[in-house]
């Protein structure tokens, strides 16, 4: 695969290369604070004087996945009310009238998101769908089944699902508050909206390779096969979120994983046959060629992180350093939950978009030119 790192150079060409891809991506913080300034908090103030619901589950396809998964790393293992994240196409079969369902779609059409809707309102559910302004099928969807219709602004078009993350996670965010279950108030988001601002000027276009994390990763992904493993909480769903952004916005495969199970099964990957040392003198270098795509070992975490992942995070970084493996190390710091997934995941949101300016990928690409049927709205 033939990588041009002559781009990262050049921020000019990155800019462009980059497209309405890395403006949306940089603009992460205006996103927030837009998604929050268009909420009908009246409504969720509603929703939550009904009381804690058993469960809240949240329902999104594709990109419009991400926004549960925020909600969840915020709300956090010790959430008072279990927060489930699925796919669909069906809900599980324990939720029922007693449990709250959230439908996220950023185009308002996604079948899968649709389908739970309907079936969410046959079992009685509370229902929420979340998606922008203007008439759409989740709305008309979440009205038949009598639930609530939060609007965050019209989305600008064409807009991929993946570059909305934070504007569609807003109003969930706003309505873990009302319930108690994520920290803080307005307040919070709009300090997490100027963390986001700060971080995408420490990894913008302009900011030179070796000092900008951004691009120090989109190179190793361009070049490598990334691993991005995170201690529990916020850093393994960051790690999530970095995997599915490379392979969305650059077509680059990756790996995730979560400390400490990954260093338990996946250990051996980092001295296996890809982890040669550059010194092993004894090694064929005829018949054991170097690989092409050699592993690079991502490693997230935060202050939160608990004793034995961090542990098995620096035991892990030294296995895969003897190997001659490239590390790198992102750490989500202390604060809010909200604050710290931001620090981790808006340098790996931009790693993606600078690796697929690497490789010659269009950013706003979808899978709609594989096959039909995978260029559904979502």
């Amino acid at each position: 695969m033939a990588i041009d790192d002559a781009v990262l150079l050049d921020p000019e060409r990155l800019i462009s290369e980059g497209g309405s891809v890395l403006a949306a991506t940089a603009s992460a913080g205006a996103e927030l604070r837009t998604g929050v300034a268009e909420t009908d908090l009246d409504a969720v103030a509603a929703l939550a004087a009904a009381g804690r619901p058993r469960a809240l589950v949240v329902m999104g396809a594709g990109g419009s996945s991400a926004a549960g998964e925020v909600l969840a790393a915020c709300a956090g293992r010790g959430s008072s009310v279990p927060i489930v994240t699925t796919a669909g196409p069906g809900l599980p079969g324990w939720v029922g009238p007693l449990d709250l369902v959230v439908a996220v779609s950023a185009s308002g059409a996604s079948p899968e998101t649709l389908a739970v809707v309907a079936e969410a309102g046959r079992r009685g559910c509370s229902i929420v769908g979340i998606s922008g302004s203007g008439a759409d099928a989740l709305q008309t969807a979440v009205a038949h089944a009598r639930g609530l219709a939060l609007q965050v602004g019209r989305l600008p078009q064409p807009r991929r699902a993946r570059t909305l993350t934070w504007r569609l996670a807003a109003p969930l965010l706003l309505i873990g508050q009302a319930l108690g279950i994520v920290e803080g108030g307005s307040g919070i988001l709009d300090a997490v909206a100027d963390e986001l601002d700060v971080v995408t000027l420490q990894c913008g276009p302009g900011v030179e390779l070796g000092e900008n994390p951004a691009k120090d990763l989109a190179l190793a992904a361009a070049q490598g096969y990334p691993m991005v493993w995170g201690t529990p909480g916020v850093p393994a769903v960051a790690a999530r979120r970095a995997s599915r952004q490379l392979a969305e916005n650059a077509g680059l495969p990756s790996s995730s994983g979560a400390f400490p199970e990954i260093a338990r099964t996946h250990a051996r990957v980092l001295a296996g046959p890809w982890g040669h040392p550059d010194d092993d003198i004894f090694r064929d270098r005829v018949s054991e060629p170097e690989p092409s795509a050699r592993p690079h070992l991502v490693l997230l975490s935060d202050d939160e992180s608990d004793a034995l992942s961090t542990e098995l995070l620096l035991a892990t970084e030294s296995v895969a350093a003897s190997a001659g493996l490239w590390v790198q190390r992102i750490d989500g710091g202390s604060g809010h939950p909200l604050a710290r997934f931001g620090r981790l995941t808006q340098p790996l949101d931009l790693a993606s978009v600078y690796a697929a300016a690497l490789v010659g990928a269009d950013p706003a690409g979808s899978a709609a030119g594989l096959h039909p049927a995978l260029g559904t709205g979502r």
